[in-house]
């Protein structure tokens, strides 16, 4: 029988503060190196101008608007942190939290990966950063018009999700699991 252990703090309030602060400036952190690297990787092939915005679509910006920003993504919530002492995003680290899994240790490569890309990015996120690049990309690859009207239908699951998952968090008072840790068996908990 797992052993269940309780997110421990002096101040509920504070631990969704914390949480709540890394999750934000993770995504605007990881958002920045994305746009730096998807303009210094246009610059690099040519398929932009000096600024790095893209001056003529084809097969190849297409590739690189898909594969870039999930190698930034892999790299910023699932490599650092499975690599990490503690599984940790940059920010996470700062305000001092860590993903564990239920029985309380350190989530392997392959539970990180499916809680940040099933869970974070497909689930709840993918249109609210700058990585809905992918999903504007494809849409234009498979010529869908109306690509803002498509973001709206998807933004309600989108937000019914996230709003499931903000109430997930808050009802359970032992762990506070959102709806990727529920769904991969991890939860968020402070060091301390």
């Amino acid at each position: 029988m797992k052993k269940i252990t309780t997110v421990k703090s002096e101040n509920r309030a504070g631990y969704f503060v914390k949480r709540v602060f890394a999750f934000a400036v993770d995504w605007y952190f990881s958002s920045v190196l994305l746009n730096l690297f998807m303009r210094l990787v246009f610059i690099w092939t040519n398929k932009s101008d000096k600024m790095g915005n893209i001056v003529k679509h084809d097969n190849v910006t297409n590739i690189i608007s898909i594969i870039v920003p999930l190698i930034v993504a892999f790299i910023y919530y699932v490599y650092i942190p499975y690599k990490s002492k503690r599984a940790q995003t940059l920010m996470m680290k700062a305000v001092r939290i860590e993903i564990l899994n239920e029985d309380n240790t350190k989530p392997q490569f392959l539970t990180l990966f499916k809680r940040f890309f099933i869970g974070c990015f497909i689930l709840q996120g993918i249109l609210f950063s700058s990585f809905n690049v992918i999903l504007r990309t494809i849409l234009r690859i498979l010529s869908i018009e109306n690509v803002e009207k498509i973001d709206k239908i998807i933004a309600i699951p989108m937000f019914i999700l996230i709003g499931i998952s903000v109430i997930m968090s808050i009802r359970d008072k032992k762990r506070n699991q959102t709806l990727q840790d529920k769904m991969f068996s991890t939860y968020v908990k402070e060091i301390l």
